[in-house]
Formats: structure tokens, sequence, C-alpha cells
């Protein structure tokens, strides 16, 4: 039986455990008993062992238990996952939002939600490797360009539509990221969407110029129709 000493609180087990992962994840760590500096950590924003957010993960714990290892629409949820996906849905502008637990969950579900086999995907060749298998759990045909340039990813959508005589009838994603983990750089998203928007516009161009193309036959037919008419 454990003595009243071995007993800690839960805020107490969470600093331990967090100052033990915190030596681990920091800037430097020690192994094999040197001091060295760590480019392999997750945690980026240095939040681990914050004490606001010890504070926070206490309370909740307390309260509510551990929770869901995924979206609740599989899990089940408690009130304060709806209210974040709440919060970050009117952040973003959007009507709803999916909360999951982990950040690679999200790739392996998402990815192969939207892109079915027969579809064509072009993806930069440094996204992150979570990314890399909801690709492959897509069973969509995937086509990589090389990171970060734009050049590379129209030559690269070009070949995949001079390659492939049904490309246009077919469903084309471009999945890039906002920011890479490994190599910490910005992604091409601003160049993305300035090329959809181009593209977008060179399109509703096109349908303008069909209609008025069409209307104009309709006419011609309507005139041609109405001679016929007067000769008999």
């Amino acid at each position: 039986m454990r003595s009243g000493r071995d007993v800690v609180s839960l805020k107490d087990f969470l600093v331990n455990s967090s100052v033990k992962r915190l030596i681990a994840a920091g800037p430097h760590t020690i192994i094999n008993g040197k001091n060295v500096v760590n480019f392999a950590s997750a945690n980026y924003l240095g939040l681990m062992g914050h004490e606001k957010l010890l504070d926070s993960c206490t309370s909740s714990l307390e309260k509510y238990g551990v929770g869901s290892c995924g979206p609740h629409q599989f899990y089940r949820t408690i009130d304060v996952h709806l209210d974040c996906e709440t919060k970050i849905a009117e952040f973003l502008g959007t009507p709803d939002s999916i909360l999951y637990s982990y950040g690679l969950s999200t790739m392996f579900s998402a990815i192969p939600a939207f892109c079915k086999k027969g579809d064509i995907i072009v993806v930069d060749e440094g996204v992150h490797w979570g990314i890399q298998n909801g690709l492959y759990l897509s069973r969509s045909t995937i086509v990589y360009f090389k990171h970060n340039d734009m050049q590379s990813l129209q030559s690269t959508l070009e070949k995949v539509t001079q390659d492939n005589k049904r490309a246009k009838k077919l469903r084309r994603y471009i999945v890039v990221e906002a920011v890479y983990q490994i190599q910490r750089l910005k992604g091409i998203i601003e160049g993305l969407v300035a090329e959809k928007e181009m593209e977008k516009a060179e399109k509703e161009r096109e349908k303008a110029e069909k209609q008025k193309e069409k209307a104009e036959k309709e006419r011609e037919k309507a005139e041609k129709e109405k001679s016929t008419k007067k000769i008999c």
C-alpha cells in the first residue's frame, strides 16, 4: 500500500512529466552526457511546460477526465470540444469546423474524404509524412512537383493534362502546406490563390464567349426560319 508521501497531485504529475519532456524537447538537450543543440523537437512554439497551459490542463482533466481520441462524429464529445469548434469556425469565417485530437489523424482522414480513386492530385514534394499517408489512402493518382516552385507546379499541371486526355474531365487537386515543418518555409498558397483567381476569370470569359456564340447562332437560326416562312 502506498504511503501519503508517494501520492502526488495531478498538477505535480503534469509538471514533472512536462519538465522531463521539456528537457528532451527544448532548444538544447543532453545526449550521452553531452549538451547539444536540438533540431529534432516538435515543440515549435516553446509552449511545453508553460504554467498557464499546465493550469488549464489540470482543471480540464479534473473536470472531464481523459478525452476522446478522435472527432466526435465517431467517438462522442464534450462541451469544450464543441465550443472550440465554434470558435475555430467563427475565426475562419466558415459555417462549421471539425476538431481532431491529433494532427496526423486530420491528414489521414481529410484527404481521403475529398479525394478518391480516379482523381489526380498534384503535390509539393516537401509535404509532411502525414499528408503523404493521407494521399496514399485516397488511392488517387499522385504527381509531385518541386518544393515551393510555382513554375514546376505549372509545368507539372500542363504535363498531366497533355499525358491524360481525360485530365480536364477528372477532378484535380493541388496539395501544399502553409508552413513546412522540415524547411520552416512559407508555402506558395498566395501564388496559388492568385493563379486560381486568374484561371477562374479566364473560365468566366470563355463561358461568356460561348454564351455569346450560342446566342448569335440562335439569332441566325431564328432569322433563317423567319425567311423560310416568308418564302413559303
